[in-house]
C-alpha cells in the first residue's frame, strides 16, 4: 500500500502564510514515509 498526501500547500502559495517551502515539506514527507506528495497552489 503507498502511503500520498494528494492536497498540500508549502510557501509560496500567494493566498496561505506557510512557514516551510517545498524542499522542507518533501524532506519531512519522505522522512515519515510517504511514497508520493502533490504540491497545490491556490487559484493557479
Amino acid at each position: 500500500m503507498l502511503k500520498v498526501e494528494l492536497h498540500t500547500h508549502a510557501a509560496g502559495d500567494p493566498e496561505d502564510a506557510i512557514p516551510y517551502g517545498p524542499t522542507e515539506l518533501i524532506d519531512r514527507a519522505a522522512a515519515l514515509g510517504y511514497d508520493a506528495v502533490a504540491l497545490t497552489l491556490h487559484n493557479r
